[in-house]
């Protein structure tokens, strides 16, 4: 059965739950969120029928509606002649743990200033997209970001002034691309987005898209307002062929070739 027969002082403090209120209800009604009724509703199937599940984690709520993350160690029962009669649950509130945990990989992922991916994020990324493309064919684009003359902002007006533009264009870039889209802080000012499953005219107008956002951007600083402006180079690999850092350097060529035309502009590499 799914009915609690037990309930100790344990599960009293985590779920909020007296035992008088708990004892003979269902435990899918009482501490799984609806979302998850399915899929507990399995688990519980699976226990009924003496299978052995020593652990799963998942969310439950509170008495109070919190939703918790739980940790769940269970023990099949048997009786005197070894028949089966039910089985018996420890629970661990792991919420604070996992966020913990989740906090630190997303740190370990994330650059800390701008939120973006961080390069090694980006590199893992890429060379799954390489891999992809190999199998599934077709082309993925690279377009690498620079900010036009960042050097003067911090210069000028300090890194403070620097951390602000690095942010206002992060968070265009960020808004611009497409959810398939992964974009990162690849170093200093510059930036590299993945747009997977794209050829170099998808990758050009995407790049374009965010060339011009930023340039309509007025950016607020102690008091005053500042455009800024960003160049971008774009390449196209194709079929997983052709090694990430390689699809890179193309569109780290295309980029120089766009500072030198001027900035604040887009330039494709010629294809591989």
């Amino acid at each position: 059965g799914n009915r609690i027969q037990t309930w100790n002082q344990a599960a009293e403090r985590i779920f909020g739950y007296s035992a008088e209120e708990a004892i003979g209800r269902e435990v899918i009604g009482l501490i799984v969120p609806d979302r998850l009724k399915g899929e507990i509703g399995s688990i519980i199937d699976r226990l009924n029928r003496g299978e052995v599940i020593d652990r799963h984690v998942n969310d439950n709520v509170t008495k109070d509606g919190r939703e918790i993350t739980c940790e769940w160690y269970n023990t099949p029962l048997y009786d005197s002649r070894g028949e089966w009669i039910g089985w018996a649950s420890i629970v661990k509130d792991i919420t604070e743990e996992k966020k913990e945990a989740d906090e630190i990989l997303y740190l370990s992922r994330h650059d800390p200033l701008t939120g973006l991916l961080n390069r090694r994020s980006m590199r893992e990324k890429l060379e799954e997209e390489r891999k992809r493309r190999g199998r599934a064919g077709g082309d993925y684009s690279t377009i690498m970001i620079d900010i036009d003359k960042f050097k003067l902002f911090n210069d000028e007006y300090g890194h403070e002034c620097g951390d602000v533009v690095l942010k206002a264009v992060s968070a265009r870039i960020a808004e611009t691309i497409r959810s398939t889209d992964a974009a990162s802080r690849w170093g200093g000012e510059e930036f590299v987005v993945l747009l997977p499953h794209t050829d170099l005219e998808g990758g050009r107008g995407l790049a374009e898209k965010i060339r011009r956002r930023i340039e309509a951007e007025r950016i607020e600083y102690d008091g005053g307002e500042f455009g800024v402006t960003v160049t971008a180079g774009v390449a196209a690999c194709t079929a997983g062929e052709e090694p990430v850092d390689e699809c890179l350097r193309r569109a780290d060529e295309a980029l120089l070739e766009g500072k030198a035309l001027g900035r604040n502009r887009v330039v494709a590499a010629a294809c591989a």
